[in-house]
This record gives structure tokens, C-alpha cells and sequence, in this order.
């Protein structure tokens, strides 16, 4: 601005000294042709027509000056407003993190902000404009850039957020996230084309090195798989063992007892006899013994089936089949309606014939059964439980409920082999849930068991 203002005082001093100029010209001219007897002297000073005539020449001339200063002026200080402004976006563009830059129709560079033109191994954005991507470090993508800028310009549609490489002056390739828009004019006439883009080469080396992982990862499931499926075939072939090996001899203990019992029974007299009972007794527990470990067998094998299940009136179910088989009719059930669970219908059944049974089992004796089937909030999640107020168990031992053959009450006063919660257990686990139980001695338990929502 201040140049402006210079170059307007200029203009000024111009018009004062041209007017002045064509005054005393004017008097010199008039006086040559006075002494050479052009004109009369009456007639130079006498005539106001011709003395007017030559101060509006005069006049005019000044204001011409000063209009021409004036308008040298105007355009001056467009042309700074102009130069201020375009270093203005320039010292913006060069502050933002990504690569800004601009091209024209014919698809050579108008400008760009200062990390493009470190990419490109310039040293500013004067020394780019006019060159296009093939006399660029990256002429091997040239085509690809050229076809993109194309598109842009062809169709007057934005493209954007598209990954495509970039050669460096020192021959390292690296990703971009490309964007780019079209130029237009006033008259929306497309004109060039703007693009922008960010350096991705470190998320693309870590997108990499996390496929490899998961490919690594891959081989190691397929291995562990292998592994786990001749385990379960060891299993298989050990449940075989267990089902026709075991229960081989358990029949012929069971059968000789018996004939033994029938046939001389009277010469063994009463102790002998209650041996055989003793021994009966052991035979039919071991057969359960083998019963529930191959139940436990089998639920640690084979896939889970999903389904949206009512648990509700599968509960319902379990008990009415408990019921019948149960003496005292008297027990309470309640069970919370309308639960459902996306779970192994199947195994589901066992965990809750388990439960229930058990609460049945262990309440043996007090008055007012009562068993109840619910649920609960536990940490922003849903918790189904079997509750009873039947014997309960001593909460220091509670981490011994969920393992196999341990029991917290003796065979005489509650019968089983310890298998049942290690089932649950496993089951549960096998949803990707949990298992855990509360309870007093003599004042009930509840055993409680959540299964994710799908």
C-alpha cells in the first residue's frame, strides 16, 4: 500500500509539472509569434475566447493527469491487495499437515503448498509450477496421476479418499489418501483441478504387518485345531474304553453277586449278605460313576447349535420330569416366565436338569421347599439362578463346587459322585459364560450362570 501511495504522489508531481509545462510553452509560442508580427498583441491579450480556450486546454490537461494518477493508483493497489493475498493462502497452505496442491487444464502445476514440494525434492512452489508428474520423482505413476486429474476435470466431480502409491527422489515408494476437485471459474467453467493428500505409508506397513500376523495367527489355529481334533478322537476312543471295557467287568461283579446272593444266601448268614449289598451298591454307583463321566465327556466334544431358546419353559420341562420321579409333592417351584437366551437348547437342558436336581437333591428333609428359577443384574449383564433353601454348603469351600468328584456333603447323606456342577461348568464355559454359587450352611444355595448376548 505504501508503494501505491508513492506511485499517486508520483502521478501528482507528473500533472503539476506537465501543466505548468504547457503554460510556459504556450506564453513562449505566443511570444515568438508576437516579435515576428504573427499576431497583434491586442489580439493575444484582447480575444477572452482564444485566453478561455487556453485555460480549459490547460485545465484539461491537469485533470487527465490526475485521473491517469488515480487510476494508476487503483490498479497498483489491486495488484498489492492481490500479492498480499496470495502470500496470505500460501503461508496457510504451507501450516496445514497435508499436501495441497493445484494444476491447470492442461494438467501442469499452478502451485502447492511447501510438503508437496518436499515430496517432489523442490525447494518451493516456484520451482514446480509449470511441470507436470512426468519430470517429477514419480513419473512412474505419472499416467495414473494424469488419468485421475482427468475424471476431475472431464466429469466436474469430486474424487475422493483413494489410496494410491508415490515415488520418492530417493526411489522409496510410499501410500497416499488422495482427494481431488475441480477448479471453476465465476461461470463454473472448470479450469484445473485441486488436490490434497496425506502420507499412509506407516498405516499401511502396520495393516501389513497385522495380516501377516493374522496369517501367522491362522496357521496357529489350524495347528491347534489338528490337535484338538486328535485329542477328541483320543477322547472318543477313551469313552469307547470307558463304555464297553469298564462296564464288562462291572456286569460280571454285578451278576456273580447276584447269583452268589440267590442261589447261597442262606450259608452266608447276615454279614455275608451285607457284604453282597455292599458290593451291589459299589457296582450300580460305579455305573453311574461312568455315566456322568462320559456326559461330561460328551459336552466338552462337538459343536454348539445356537437358537433362540425359551428357558423358561424348558425349566418348566425339566421339572415336570424331575417331579415324577420325586416322593414329596409338596415342593414349590416358581419359575420367572418369558426367559429367553441364544444357547445350545440341548445343553442348556443338562445345565438346568443339573441345578434343579440338585436343589431338589440337597433340600431333602426341609419343611417348605421351595425352588425358585430367576434372574438377576450382575455388572450391566443378566444372570440366570436355581435357588433353594434346602442344606446349603459352607462358602470356604465354595471353589470346590465346579470340580469333578469333589463334594462338600457325605454319599450317606446325599447321594452322587460329584460330576454334575463340573458339567454345568463346562457347558457354560462352552457359551463363553460363567458359573458361580452363593450359600449358608442350613440356609440354602443359589447357583447362578450368565450366557452372552448375541
Amino acid at each position: 500500500m505504501k508503494k501505491s501511495k508513492n506511485i499517486y504522489l508520483k502521478f501528482l508531481i507528473i500533472a503539476v509539472f506537465v501543466t505548468i509545462l504547457v503554460i510556459v510553452l504556450d506564453a513562449v509560442v505566443m511570444s515568438l509569434a508576437f516579435k515576428m508580427g504573427t499576431f497583434s498583441e491586442s489580439l493575444i491579450y484582447s480575444d477572452p475566447q482564444e485566453a478561455w480556450m487556453r485555460f480549459l486546454i490547460a485545465t484539461g490537461i491537469f485533470t487527465s493527469c490526475i485521473y491517469a494518477a488515480k487510476a494508476a493508483y487503483t490498479i497498483q493497489s489491486s495488484r498489492d491487495e492481490a500479492i498480499v493475498t496470495k502470500e496470505l493462502l500460501q503461508s496457510v497452505l504451507n501450516t496445514i499437515p497435508v499436501r495441497v496442491f493445484w494444476k491447470s487444464k492442461d494438467l501442469t502445476y499452478l502451485g502447492c503448498n511447501t510438503l508437496f514440494a518436499n515430496d517432489a525434492g523442490v525447494s518451493s512452489a516456484d520451482d514446480l509450477t509449470g511441470k507436470d508428474d512426468f519430470q517429477l520423482s514419480w513419473s512412474k505413476e505419472a499416467e495414473l496421476y494424469r488419468a485421475d486429474d482427468l475424471k476431475v476435470i472431464t466429469s466436474g466431480a469430486k474424487r475422493l479418499n483413494y489410496e494410491e502409491p508415490q515415488t520418492r527422489p530417493d526411489g522409496s515408494v510410499f501410500w497416499l489418501n488422495t482427494s481431488k476437485i475441480p477448479l471453476c471459474d465465476s461461470n463454473g467453467e472448470v479450469y484445473g483441478v485441486l488436490g490434497t493428500y496425506e502420507d499412509i505409508t506407516k498405516r499401511k506397513e502396520k495393516e501389513h504387518e497385522i495380516k501377516e500376523l493374522n496369517a501367522t495367527l491362522e496357521e496357529r489355529v489350524e495347528d491347534r485345531t489338528r490337535e484338538l481334533d486328535a485329542i477328541n478322537k483320543e477322547l472318543e476312543s477313551f469313552s469307547y474304553s470307558v463304555s464297553h471295557d469298564l462296564r464288562a467287568p462291572l456286569r460280571a461283579i454285578n451278576g456273580f453277586g447276584e447269583a452268589l446272593y440267590e442261589d447261597y444266601s442262606d450259608k452266608l448268614g447276615e454279614e455275608g449278605r451285607d457284604y453282597l449289598r455292599r458290593m451291589h451298591a459299589a457296582t450300580l454307583r460305579m455305573g453311574r460313576l461312568i455315566d456322568d463321566l462320559l456326559a461330561l465327556s460328551r459336552v466338552t466334544r462337538g459343536k454348539i447349535k445356537k437358537s433362540e431358546t425359551d428357558i423358561s419353559a424348558l425349566a418348566w420341562q425339566v421339572i415336570e420330569e424331575l417331579k415324577a420321579n420325586e416322593e414329596d409333592k409338596s415342593i414349590e417351584f416358581n419359575v420367572t416366565p418369558n426367559l429367553t437366551a441364544e444357547c445350545d437348547e440341548h445343553l442348556i437342558e443338562v445345565v438346568l436338569t443339573n441345578l434343579i436336581n440338585n436343589a431338589i437333591k440337597f433340600s431333602k428333609g426341609k419343611k417348605d421347599r421351595k425352588i425358585v428359577f430367576g434372574t438377576s443384574k450382575v455388572n450391566n449383564g443378566l444372570a440366570y439362578y436355581v435357588r433353594d433353601n434346602g442344606a446349603g454348603f459352607d462358602p470356604l469351600y465354595k471353589a470346590k463346587l465346579f470340580s469333578p468328584f469333589q463334594r462338600l456333603h457325605a454319599t450317606a447323606e446325599f447321594e452322587g459322585v460329584g460330576v454334575g456342577l463340573a458339567t454345568v461348568q463346562r457347558i457354560i464355559h462352552r457359551h463363553g459364560g460363567l458359573a458361580w454359587a452363593e450359600g449358608a450352611v442350613d440356609k440354602g444355595a443359589t447357583f447362578y450362570f450368565t450366557l452372552p448376548r448375541i
